[in-house]
């Protein structure tokens, strides 16, 4: 909150005003030497307003620049005094509030901002910009107490005063926090299980999107629950929901690295995509954990056939297309030795370089991938 802390410290144009008006009746009372003494006893008044107004503003700048070197205590003593001079000024609360929320002292923010508010009432003050910073720094206070709610109530009064762009990104932001609490709050693995449970049976009986419902509520309940991640995967998969199957299977594979049939399904959606690089990769990543696992082992023999035989011309070209936008195939594309063996293989085929490359297992790799990705063909 530093930067609303100093947002004002140049702003009080009608403190100028005041200096100004005193100057120019200083300047006329040294022309006109027959002024009345209750001309003079005005211009007094006057020059205590003036001089109060500014010193009041001196008070918040020692309070601004206390406040930059962490010197609480300081800082607020400043801004009293500040307040004393002129209590008028809506700023200074703001200002002492915003020490108060520094300290996480929450309450004491609430009562100083409460205070302002009171002498706006008042004195009918509708200075809607200033208004509008008590009101979010009430919101950011409510927001340091957990209170959400009222958190959101006020940074929505401040927008309705003035639509100010960080007090949206505030609200966005308690808004998170508020939505994630009530996750948090409704997490329950037990339950998760049984919602689980319930999905498999509507699975079996073939009722597929009350199986998603079911999965879902279990990883509301288990966010960690990989099985249930993994069997909303094939649900979406039945459903003909290929992009929503493969979100969920790469959360099962995030939450459980280990899951080996959760690769296995990786490894079969992205084949259906005719992402075969990618089917690979997954189907490889199965096997390194378990190496004897049917489904990897079939889906990768599959996925190596349709590399080699499977799709004809235009096949390919639609697959290399579509990989041509992938990071992955990018970054392999970009790779020098890469970029140099493709060049030799084109210009100089028989160049003993090429074989020494081939024999590279990183490199051999690299060249599968863009085989199998329909960016390179091997003839």
């Amino acid at each position: 909150h530093k930067e609303e802390h100093h947002g004002h410290t140049h702003t009080h144009s009608s403190h100028e005003h005041h200096s100004h008006t005193h100057e120019s009746h200083s300047h006329q009372q040294t022309t006109h030497s027959h002024s009345h003494t209750t001309s003079t006893r005005m211009q007094e008044e006057k020059k205590t307003s003036s001089s109060h107004l500014s010193e009041a503003d001196q008070e918040k700048a020692k309070g601004n620049e206390e406040y930059t070197k962490r010197n609480f205590d300081a800082a607020i003593q400043h801004y009293n005094r500040a307040i004393e001079l002129n209590p008028l000024e809506l700023i200074y609360y703001f200002n002492k509030a915003a020490v108060y929320q520094e300290r996480k002292e929450y309450q004491e923010v609430i009562k100083i901002v409460d205070e302002a508010f009171k002498v706006a009432e008042e004195n009918n003050i509708k200075d809607f910009a200033k208004l509008a910073k008590l009101y979010s720094r009430k919101g950011n206070a409510y927001t340091g107490l957990e209170d959400y709610d009222q958190a959101l109530f006020w940074l929505d009064k401040s927008l309705v005063e003035d639509n100010q762009q960080k007090v949206k990104d505030e609200r966005r932001r308690v808004e998170k926090l508020k939505k994630d609490r009530e996750e948090l709050a409704y997490q329950n693995p037990e339950l998760g299980e049984k919602a689980r449970e319930r999905g498999n049976e509507f699975f079996k009986n073939g009722d597929y999107p009350n199986a998603v419902k079911e999965y879902d509520e279990a990883v509301r309940r288990n966010p960690k629950d990989s099985k249930a991640f993994n069997n909303k995967a094939t649900c979406l998969t039945k459903l003909g929901d290929i992009p929503g199957a493969l979100k969920a299977v790469e959360r099962a594979v995030e939450i459980d690295p280990t899951f080996v049939k959760a690769w296995a399904k990786k490894g079969s959606i992205h084949q259906t995509l005719s992402e075969f690089h990618k089917a690979m990769e997954a189907y490889e990543k199965g096997l390194k954990i378990d190496p004897e696992n049917v489904e990897c082992k079939e889906g990768l023999s599959k996925v190596q056939f349709a590399v080699m035989y499977g799709g004809g011309q235009g096949n390919q070209e639609e697959r290399a297309k579509k990989a041509m936008a992938d990071p992955e195939i990018q970054a392999i594309l970009r790779t020098p030795e890469i970029i140099n063996l493709l060049k030799d293989m084109e210009q100089r085929p028989n160049a003993p370089e090429i074989a020494a490359a081939l024999r590279n297992p990183d490199i051999a790799k690299k060249l599968e991938k863009l085989v199998a990705a329909g960016v390179l063909k091997m003839g």
